[in-house]
């Protein structure tokens, strides 16, 4: 099953109580065929419940995916399953990739293992007293298991794609205009222009300047606001408020350093409110913020650098919107050569701009992604190569990549 923006609004929809309920059971008998675990089917039934279709679906896709690998279900190779999960489940989910391991690709049962790795980290470094010697020990065992996927990755001869790549069907571009149109101008509605200055940004923005409109291969609509002095929990309860959004969630962007003595400090940043509209599009408000002469917006695991930019109005489909005043220069950034559609493009290595995130959420989702594009895909394994070299979160010697001394590289 394919990603498509049909798929995304059947997921988005704010279902009636009834239907999650049926939904939650359902969840819950899937996922506990699939692995065996009541807590896992319980925990992943949770989602349907809560009214969050999209997330309770890849749950069951990724419990689908350890009990039938060669099924392919359900194309989310990078999903992570462990978003929410406490010290419990994550035992579980370890418990569950050690009793099928055998099924899975060596890179996939590793890749996996370390996001539980990564989720276990944050989660200590989350606890209001940090236990030193507790955190060091996770420390050994998380850079061992980013150094077992490291492992399993084998240099692709340049070209190299497989089957599977190669044909995929491309996709239609089927993202509703109507819709995008209604949504923005309900966002207006909620947070009026003249007062709160938001922008379009990201691919709204390409579409705006490359073809006069929405791009007909999105999926979403990508906003921005200034976060330096904005008022994250009003706009969230004016989103609250409404009768034509519902609140996904909001994102914080986490950022981890190390003081000379190897202790932890973490700084959160609110990042990213997450809504969806009554037509089922998604709306992604990323706030930005200025640092000397970076502006930089991103997620937990994704970081993107621009200069500073000004802000000028434009017409996006009969709507007054604002965006950046230096549309190639920005675009140049994000997007390399925008002038030429790309149908089919990746948020990791398809953005000149990108910054691996000072997180382990971060790492574990990169180096699974570069695992998996050492088999599938040489050309993304070659830019995400480099740009984990770049940002020296791997080094290579003799041909092997390894993973460095965070400790030092983010002092």
């Amino acid at each position: 099953m394919e990603r498509s923006y049909a798929l995304l609004r059947v997921l988005n929809k704010d279902y009636p109580e009834w239907l999650r309920r049926v939904a939650d059971k359902v969840g819950r008998l899937w996922c506990r065929m699939c692995t065996g675990d009541p807590v896992v089917a319980g925990w992943a039934g949770s989602w349907f419940a809560a009214g969050d279709f999209k997330q309770g679906a890849r749950v069951s896709g990724w419990c689908g995916r350890v009990w039938r690998p060669r099924w392919r279900i359900w194309s989310d190779p990078f999903f992570d399953f462990t978003e929410g999960a406490d010290d419990e489940v994550l035992r579980h989910f370890e418990a569950i990739l050690q009793d099928k391991r055998a099924r899975l690709a060596e890179g996939v049962a590793l890749g996996d293992e370390l996001y539980v790795e990564a989720r276990r980290g944050h989660l200590l470094l989350e606890q209001q007293t940090l236990d030193l010697a507790r955190f060091n020990g996770w420390y050994s065992t998380f850079e061992a298991r980013a150094n077992r996927l490291l492992d399993a990755v084998v240099e692709p001869e340049l070209g190299a794609t497989d089957a599977e790549t190669t044909n995929r069907a491309e996709r239609h571009g089927d993202f509703k205009t109507e819709h995008a149109v209604q949504a923005l101008q309900a966002f207006e509605q909620v947070l009026p222009l003249r007062e709160w200055r938001w922008y379009v940004v990201s691919g709204t923005f390409l579409g705006l300047i490359r073809e006069g409109g929405f791009l007909a291969h999105d999926y979403d609509i990508d906003l921005g606001i200034d976060g330096d002095g904005v008022d994250v929990a009003e706009i969230r309860e004016r989103f609250m408020r409404s009768s034509v959004f519902v609140v996904k969630k909001v994102d914080a962007h986490v950022e981890v350093s190390f003081d000379p003595d190897g202790v932890p400090h973490v700084s959160m940043r609110p990042s990213l409110v997450k809504l969806v509209h009554r037509t089922g599009i998604n709306v992604d408000l990323f706030l930005h913020y200025r640092e000397r002469d970076v502006v930089w917006h991103g997620s937990v695991i994704h970081r993107w650098n621009n200069s500073p930019f000004g802000l000028q109005e434009y017409d996006l489909e009969g709507l007054r919107v604002l965006g950046p005043d230096a549309a190639d220069r920005y675009l140049t950034e994000n997007y390399g050569e925008w002038k030429t559609p790309v149908k089919e493009f990746d948020c990791t290595t398809g953005t000149p701009n990108l910054v691996v995130s000072r997180n382990f959420l971060s790492i574990g989702l990169f180096l699974k992604r570069l695992e998996h594009f050492s088999r599938h895909d040489a050309e993304q394994y070659r830019k995400l190569k480099a740009t984990l070299l770049r940002n020296r979160i791997v080094t290579e010697e003799g041909g092997k990549l390894r993973l460095s001394d965070l400790k030092k590289v983010w002092s």
